[in-house]
């Protein structure tokens, strides 16, 4: 089975997209949110990891160095729940893996550290196809209601400056530059301007790169 990854800065239209490719296509599909595994140790503890992540609420208080290991574990944890839920199909596709989250911290600044976030990230099993859609910060923004983490609560930069409209363009930019320098270390697919595209045409691009490598 291969597992495909959407890529993109937050807003970029991946889960819908993956819902899509699921409705309309019959496509496998999950989100990477999501996690069921037959063990009931191992849902016990994704459950707890997920709340943990994503439902404890946002603030500064934990450091990135908090975030980075608990995604590295979720991702792993994920990729077991994929095998275990679609081991009979050919193919999956999930609306992102841990790569954004990544490319906030390279956003950030983390270049300077002395943690090798791609090394750390290495052990992670990765996506065996991932295709980026880059979409404009100008046009993300006007898609959805933003958490704070996502205009920018955790960077440097912004730590004494008023979240909104201005943090969200400056920090999605950056993380959508670290996407594009990941696309181009790792082979990936690039959908450029995605957002000029109706998404119908997007579920022919993204349904044709499926087909190519399922081939």
């Amino acid at each position: 089975m291969k597992i495909f990854s959407l890529e993109g800065i937050d807003g970029a239209g991946k889960t819908t997209l993956v819902t899509r490719l699921s409705q309309e296509l019959s496509i496998a599909t999950t989100q990477r949110k999501e996690f069921l595994c037959e063990s009931e140790f191992i849902n016990k503890v994704g459950s707890k990891l997920k709340d943990v992540l994503w439902n404890s609420g946002d603030s500064r208080d934990l450091p990135d160095e908090f975030w980075l290991y608990l995604q590295a574990s979720w991702h792993v944890l994920l990729r077991n729940s994929i095998y275990n839920r679609f081991r009979d199909e050919t193919s999956v596709v999930v609306d992102g893996w841990y790569y954004k989250f990544l490319s906030k911290l390279l956003a950030n600044g983390w270049e300077s550290k002395d943690i090798d976030l791609q090394e750390l990230y290495s052990l992670v099993p990765q996506p065996d196809v991932t295709i980026l859609l880059c979409t404009s910060p100008q046009i993300a923004w006007g898609r959805k209601i933003y958490r704070p983490t996502e205009l920018g609560l955790h960077s440097p930069q912004f730590s004494k400056r008023k979240l909104g409209q201005d943090s969200f363009m400056e920090y999605q930019s950056r993380s959508l530059d670290a996407l594009k320098s990941m696309a181009k270390a790792r082979n990936w697919y690039v959908i450029e301007n995605a957002d000029d595209y109706h998404i119908d045409e997007l579920l022919n691009i993204v349904s044709t790169i499926i087909s190519k490598e399922l081939d």
